[in-house]
């Protein structure tokens, strides 16, 4: 509803103001689109799809032939794995280039670093 919309508004900014950080994109003329990108982005969902897919293909790469550790996986498995967790990064991150935009995430070094 509007009212809910309205009071998570204003949440938000109570929010930006506790923890003092520059959210320099939110003004009045607010889009709707990326108020709601924002909230994904600072869902736990996010954060831990963000986190499984990292660690995941990390984790591809001590199973990928020649395997040091012993451990072998068709790679046909690994193949898909490693497609899957690009594509949700490749998603997350398009999430986040929607609410943040283009501009500011070539100056956020830890944007610029992952």
């Amino acid at each position: 509803s509007k009212e809910q919309c309205a009071f998570q508004e204003a949440a938000l900014c109570l929010e930006q103001g506790a923890a003092n950080e520059k959210y320099h994109e939110f003004n009045e003329h607010f889009d709707k689109y990326r108020y709601k990108c924002y909230v994904i982005v600072h869902t736990t969902l996010y954060k831990l799809l963000d986190v499984v897919a990292s660690v995941t293909l990390l984790a591809l790469a001590a199973i990928e032939h020649p395997a040091m550790l012993g451990m072998d996986v068709p790679i046909w498995v690994h193949g898909t794995l490693e497609a899957s967790c690009l594509l949700i990064l490749s998603i997350l991150f398009g999430i986040k280039i929607k609410w943040q935009g283009i501009q500011f995430s070539k100056f956020h070094i830890k944007t610029i670093l992952k």
